[in-house]
């Protein structure tokens, strides 16, 4: 019967439509990434403990791998993010 009458309504925003606000939201999100690695010493490593933890949600096979690409790409991939040359637009225009 939830299923057919739910008591909650939805929980999270409709999609954006293909070429909406989906540039100047990766643009927050790096600028708001890069700011956050700058002001705070534990984001980094409240970041990648939490992509750790998603891993689990991969069941147990995938589970390791996952934690090991993590731990293999993750300071690598912060180091590009801080030093790239770019600016977030044309990060994001990459994507």
């Amino acid at each position: 019967p939830l299923l057919l009458y739910p008591q909650d309504g939805p929980h999270s925003e409709p999609q954006q439509k293909a070429g909406g606000d989906v540039c100047q939201d990766c643009i927050q999100m790096v600028t708001d990434i890069q700011t956050a690695v700058r002001t705070n010493s534990t984001f980094v490593e409240a970041l990648v403990d939490h992509a750790k933890a998603q891993c689990d949600l991969l069941g147990p096979g995938m589970a390791d791998m996952c934690k090991n690409y993590i731990n293999q790409y993750s300071d690598i991939a912060v180091q590009m993010m801080m030093h790239m040359d770019q600016q977030p637009k044309e990060i994001c225009g990459l994507v």
